[in-house]
């Protein structure tokens, strides 16, 4: 793995003026890329999690990470990206700078993404569980480890070409509640309006199939 600090974005599929660029992994070249002053340690922690992943190893996966896939496949990423922030919380400011968008740099991005990810680790999803479609086992069947993950929690399929995160979040709430009821579907619908410091609270996620009931390290 290549790390290059530049001043203006190279990579291809980093080209788009709709959106702050802070940095950026490209899959083919294996290259991790931090753009001027826009990045941070947030965004070191990120991009190190592309370089893990399934959607940036798998051949067969990389396609639909750069393209349909791309944007739900981001907000894991940083929501994954947060676990890191918050268990360091007592030592450094990144957890409360990122919660707060203290500085452009080291604020949340693909936020609405990252807020259902936040509240089904609240509601269904234990916070290890993601590891199984995330980081990349050489020689494991990635489609299989997907189908088994949705099956164990009763999710519908969420890797999609979504048009934006209401449709995720509206799929979900229809899912939560065919499957888990109408109180689960409530708290899941409560925790995607709440302030970010109680919807990643990661200390008071699903651990392991249990809920924690403390703000302690993860």
């Amino acid at each position: 793995m290549e790390i290059n600090f530049v001043r203006e974005p190279a990579l291809r599929h980093l080209r788009c003026k709709a959106v702050l660029i802070r940095g950026g992994y490209d899959p083919h070249l294996r290259k991790i890329e931090l753009v001027g002053e826009c990045w941070c340690r947030k965004t070191l922690v990120h991009e190190t999690f592309h370089t893990l992943s399934y959607f940036t190893r798998d051949e067969n996966l990389v396609e639909k990470f750069l393209g349909e896939w791309r944007f739900v496949v981001e907000g894991l990423t940083e929501f994954l990206t947060g676990i890191v922030l918050y268990s360091e919380r007592h030592t450094r400011l990144c957890y409360e700078r990122w919660l707060a968008k203290t500085h452009c740099a080291c604020s949340i991005s693909y936020e609405a993404y990252v807020r259902i990810f936040g509240a089904l680790s609240h509601v269904v999803l234990p916070l290890d569980s993601y590891a199984s479609i995330f980081l990349y086992r050489r020689g494991v069947d990635w489609n299989e480890s997907y189908r088994s993950f949705l099956a164990r929690y009763k999710l519908p399929d969420i890797l999609r070409d979504w048009e934006g995160p209401s449709d995720l979040e509206a799929l979900l709430l229809d899912g939560i509640e065919r499957e888990y009821g109408r109180e689960k579907r409530g708290e899941f619908e409560k925790l995607l309006e709440e302030d970010l410091e109680v919807v990643l609270n990661y200390g008071r996620m699903v651990r392991g199939g249990v809920l924690s009931s403390s703000d302690g390290p993860i």
